[in-house]
């Protein structure tokens, strides 16, 4: 069940950068699917907050990295232990001593397009939650733009994670900057042949 991941029982509750894409996927299947969103309970913590429990398991992740966002808008990859969880144990009760990675250029980007994502969904429901995302998507994504060592610039990884945040973030804001980074970005802008391993589906179905 999907609220195992909060509890941390059978999961390691998501605490590394990569899980944002079960986040986005959760939001997409809620964007997609309005009224499913709506109607199906999860049982989640949350649950009868006026967010659907859907939404709300999805911003587990997005408030997880929201609260190790640092004040410059970096955002860590996560946070790891000398081991794998002891079986049992809670997010919120590890025994374990706990270590936030340093912040970097590709967390920052999926943490914005993400961010951005879960701005718009929750904008109906509580619109203050909503700017807060909104405003630390923006602030992750300038900060991966001044901080992307010119050695990740052109990794395929980082590439295709910076054209997604762009797409998100000139959806929420309307800013052409946004629109200027995804068309530079863009596998797709041009001709020629695309690269196999461009996989920006995602960023290209948000523009």
């Amino acid at each position: 069940p999907l609220h195992l991941l909060q509890t941390g029982l059978e999961a390691d509750w998501d605490r590394r950068i990569q899980h944002m894409q079960t986040a986005r996927d959760l939001l997409e299947l809620a964007e997609l699917r309005p009224a499913f969103a709506a109607t199906t309970p999860l049982a989640v913590p949350e649950q009868g907050n006026g967010i659907p429990d859907l939404i709300d398991e999805a911003l587990w992740a997005v408030d997880f990295y929201q609260r190790l966002q640092k004040p410059d808008g970096g955002v860590p990859g996560g946070i790891e232990g000398d081991a794998y969880p002891p079986r049992g144990e809670t997010s919120w009760t590890p025994s374990q001593d706990l270590f936030v990675y340093a912040p970097d250029a590709w967390s920052s980007y999926l943490y914005a397009g993400v961010a951005a994502r879960a701005a718009l969904l929750v904008e109906p429901y509580a619109a203050e939650r909503a700017a807060g995302y909104a405003e630390s998507a923006v602030r992750a994504m300038r900060w991966a733009e001044a901080n992307t060592p010119d050695y990740a610039a052109e990794r395929v990884e980082v590439v295709n994670a910076r054209n997604l945040a762009a797409a998100e973030l000139f959806r929420l804001t309307g800013d052409d900057t946004w629109h200027d980074v995804f068309e530079a970005t863009s596998a797709y802008a041009g001709w020629g042949e695309v690269k196999h391993d461009a996989h920006q589906f995602a960023a290209t179905m948000v523009y």
